[in-house]
Order: C-alpha cells, then structure tokens, then sequence
C-alpha cells in the first residue's frame, strides 16, 4: 500500500520501524519520536494495530506523554498565579478555587486515560 493511501492516526510499517502517520505526508517513528517526511507514493505497510483499531489522533499527532506534560506544565501554571492572588484575595476564596481545580484536574486526566 501506498503512505498517501493511509489516515492520520494510522500505525504502519516502513522500512523496518513502526511509524504513526501524524499529517499527510510526515511519520513519527513509535520507538524514537524521530519524525520522518514520506513522499505518498512511498510503500508502506499497515501494522496490524491500525487494522484492528482505529486511533485518535489530534491534529498535531501529540502522543499521551506530550499532551500530559503540556497539562501538568499548564497546571503548575494556573498554581502560581493563584500562589500571586494570596495577598489580596481571602483564604477561604483561594482554598476553594485550589480544590476546584484539583477536581478539574482530574477530572481532565481520567477523560484521558
């Protein structure tokens, strides 16, 4: 089969190494996130995931690791800004904004897997 034949998202073979097609024309290989453009007329093989399964894949092709640190950096984020609200905002108001987001947190984690 053909790279330019294959979905966003798709698992296959080239050369040797797993790949997970992440645009129309660039592979990410599964083992070392080294991303790899592959003309369409490039033959590759569908790995037998890819039959079985479809995977979800956001448009960028960010795998579960990347989109968890992006998060957690997020996270850290929105902590300090309320760690810079404690002088002028009350205790009770920041405590209660702190478990609000602790609950979004992970209710945004478990949503993920």
């Amino acid at each position: 089969m053909k790279f330019g034949e294959l979905k966003v998202g798709a698992l296959f073979t080239f050369e040797g190494q797993t790949y997970l097609k992440t645009s129309p024309m660039i592979g990410r290989n599964e083992t070392t996130g080294e991303q790899k453009f592959l003309r369409r007329s490039m033959a590759v093989t569908l790995s037998e995931i890819s039959k079985e399964t479809k995977p979800v894949v956001n448009k960028r092709g960010l795998t579960r690791s990347e989109v968890n640190s992006a998060f957690e950096e997020f996270y850290a984020h929105c902590e300090q800004c309320l760690d810079q609200l404690a002088s002028v905002a009350e205790e009770q108001t920041l405590r209660h904004t702190r478990e609000q987001l602790a609950q979004a947190r992970q209710r945004f984690l478990a949503k993920i897997g």
